[in-house]
């Protein structure tokens, strides 16, 4: 149940709209769908991690259809039960897990994320190498945390410069 609320919040701070399109894509309506309950702050929406997988799409008709009350009672006040957590459970397609070489297992979300979540390692084996942000100053980290709302260089360079969206915020 957790990791639906993550995904509303994930979904909600962090999700990529283009729909190829002019018009108004899934993502930009479910935020702003979100947005007309008083649920974000000002500034451009964020949709640069929505994929248009079925599983988000799903997500982010769940949260359309949702009223804002029961938007509110999910993502802030944590009442358990409601018809939102519902609908966004059934959209879960989780593929998995993965068994790493030592019988361990992981999600197999964590395969090749670029840590090794196996205590041999074995998720990270014959994985593409990740692409690294340089921070300027002898530190990289990975190119995906760059502009992600959170400084991961110890001088802030990975968010210097980066567009400052709506976030999600109780009323």
């Amino acid at each position: 149940m957790f990791r639906k609320f993550m995904m509303i919040t994930v979904l909600v701070s962090m999700v990529s709209c283009d729909d190829g399109g002019g018009s108004k894509s899934t993502c930009e309506t479910a935020l702003s769908k979100v947005d007309s309950c008083g649920m974000l702050t000002d500034g451009p929406y964020d949709c640069r991690d929505f994929t248009s997988s079925a599983e988000d799409r799903c997500i982010a008709d769940c949260l359309i259809d949702a009223p804002c009350s029961e938007l509110e009672d999910a993502m802030c006040n944590n009442v358990q039960g409601t018809n939102l957590q519902t609908c966004m459970n059934a959209c879960d397609t989780n593929t998995g897990d993965f068994t790493c070489d030592s019988g361990e297992t992981i999600p197999m979300d964590w395969k090749c994320d670029g840590e090794e979540d196996c205590p041999d390692g074995s998720d990270e084996v014959g994985c593409p190498e990740p692409e690294m942000f340089d921070c300027g100053n002898g530190e990289e980290v990975f190119a995906d945390y760059q502009c992600d709302g959170e400084e991961d260089c110890t001088n802030g360079a990975d968010e210097a410069g980066c567009t400052v969206y709506a976030e999600f915020t109780c009323p």
